[in-house]
């Protein structure tokens, strides 16, 4: 049912009731009101500034974790959301998409850090993909193994379809969160950190947008998936 409101599906929704109002005098102009008024929502949200300052709007809510500030007497669980992951053929065990890749890259900067330090940590990911999980956990241990994160120190969460599950997975390990996710995706997961009472520090990477004022430009494809991420992100806010 949230996809209805997602700008595309509501555009054709508008247009396609205004249509059928067209039929009938007496809705006539009501229909060709939604018409008019899909084709402004298409417009709008296609608008390159608007879908740029939607994401930063998301993505200005928590900065860069400096894990020289982490206190060294702390256990912590690097906890790091999914994205896609396949099996891509016989000579390599796993592939991740862009978006999980600078998730992980995040993750084992600052695993590599706590270690440094000598702060205990576990890295805890979530895979969930049709993929067994004997190829999740190698193509994460030889990712991070060029990190210097030992296998034992990466604990793989399966099955978590969606970012409510992943975060009740996240807090059944022992230990303070340090969320790890695309800048937009952070104030999500950490309004459920905070429905379950966790300790939660926000790790964000992979930022998309930057502030800037409203302008009038050409219509694009990305600027309408900008604007589909917003929607669905703060759907996904108000009802975890």
């Amino acid at each position: 049912m949230a996809r209805a409101v997602f700008p595309l599906p509501l555009v054709f929704e508008l247009v396609l009731v205004g249509g059928l109002l067209l039929r009938f005098r007496r809705t006539r102009k009501f229909g060709i009101g939604l018409m008019v008024a899909g084709l402004l929502v298409l417009g709008i949200c296609s608008q390159p500034s608007v879908g740029n300052g939607l994401l930063y709007s998301l993505e200005r809510r928590h900065h860069a974790l400096d894990v020289a500030a982490l206190d060294a007497g702390t256990n912590y669980v690097v906890a790091v959301a999914g994205n896609g992951f396949r099996v891509c053929g016989p000579h390599c065990v796993g592939c991740f998409n862009d978006p999980f890749l600078i998730r992980l890259q995040e993750a084992g900067r600052i695993a590599n850090a706590l270690a440094k330090r000598g702060i205990e940590y576990r890295l805890v990911v979530s895979a969930n993909s049709e993929a067994v999980a004997v190829a999740k956990r190698t193509a994460l241990n030889d990712y991070f193994a060029a990190f210097g994160i030992p296998s034992q120190n990466v604990a793989l969460v399966e099955g978590a379809a969606n970012s409510r599950l992943e975060v009740e997975n996240f807090v059944r390990h022992s230990g303070k969160l340090v969320l790890v996710s695309n800048a937009y995706h952070l104030p999500r997961l950490m309004k459920l950190a905070g429905l379950h009472r966790a300790d939660a520090l926000a790790a964000p990477a992979g930022w998309q947008a930057s502030p800037a004022k409203f302008a009038l430009g050409i219509p694009s494809a990305d600027a309408l998936a900008a604007t589909r991420t917003y929607v669905y992100e703060r759907l996904g806010m108000l009802f975890p």
